[in-house]
């Protein structure tokens, strides 16, 4: 496969504790740019560049994303669909319940937690 650039030149800044969109038409690198962030790139792609979180270099940002293809159930709550991908991703030992309420909390969902997700048919 022919090297080439998928992203060139970028950079910005973002802000703790904020909500934070990255918007832009299909095939712009927006999920590329998420996995180099968050170091979830495939090993075989080769990154160059700085990363830092307060000055400081870093591997990668700590921070949370839905990706592409996570599915969401529409006929679970927005509580029970986050219990569910916190679950898979923690497991048996974490404390579910507590993380869940703190995310519900820190993204303004608080209210709508017991809301269906739904979809285009429901």
């Amino acid at each position: 496969i022919k090297d080439r650039s998928i992203l060139r030149a970028v950079g910005g800044q973002a802000k703790a504790g904020r909500l934070h969109a990255i918007m832009g038409p299909s095939g712009s690198g927006k999920t590329s740019l998420l996995s180099a962030l968050s170091g979830t790139c495939d090993r075989r792609l080769k990154l160059s560049g700085d990363l830092r979180a307060d000055g400081v270099a870093v591997d990668k940002v700590e921070g949370a994303y839905v990706r592409q293809q996570d599915v969401f159930y529409p006929y679970l709550t927005v509580r029970e669909t986050l219990t569910f991908a916190a679950t898979l991703r923690l497991g048996p030992d974490a404390d579910v319940p507590t993380i869940v309420d703190s995310i519900l909390m820190k993204t303004g969902l608080a209210k709508a937690a017991d809301t269906i997700v739904g979809d285009d048919k429901i």
